[in-house]
């Protein structure tokens, strides 16, 4: 099955205490996102205050640069989840 990168949160929790690598990052939102299709993926929801996130609102996939590793600057990618 190929998704069309839209779906809306189906439910949400707004991280405030990260682990210490993700420390700069809070407080940051991590939803279960119910995909246009049917499909649930749990995704980190960015570009947004998470105070006001709501449960059914429509959101987009992203595919980004996630992080660099070690010396060689290694670059990771992942999605994360948008406000539509």
């Amino acid at each position: 099955m190929q998704l069309a990168g839209t779906g809306k949160i189906a439910t949400y929790t707004v991280i405030h205490v990260p682990a210490s690598q993700f420390a700069d990052e809070a407080p940051f939102a991590i939803g279960v996102i119910e995909m246009d299709e049917g499909a649930r993926i749990t995704s980190q929801i960015v570009d947004c205050d998470p105070a006001t996130l709501e449960i059914g609102q429509p959101v987009r996939i992203e595919f980004r640069k996630v992080q660099e590793e070690g010396k060689a600057g290694i670059l990771c990618y992942g999605y994360k989840c948008v406000p539509a």
